[in-house]
């Protein structure tokens, strides 16, 4: 991933496939690792909170 795309991720917000998590909370992360994992997958980004 280069600095363009992950500027375009962030501009976009959270969606389907798309996660952002401010702090690691491991139950919680957990819960999303299964989630994508039970649909067409996705990426986390961590220490990015929902304001961007």
């Amino acid at each position: 991933m280069d600095k363009q795309e992950l500027e375009f991720i962030l501009q976009e917000g959270e969606g389907l496939k798309i996660e952002f998590k401010e702090f690691f909370d491991a139950k919680n992360f957990a819960k999303e690792i299964v989630a994508f994992a039970n649909s067409c997958g996705g990426r986390i980004f961590l220490g990015v909170d929902d304001k961007k």
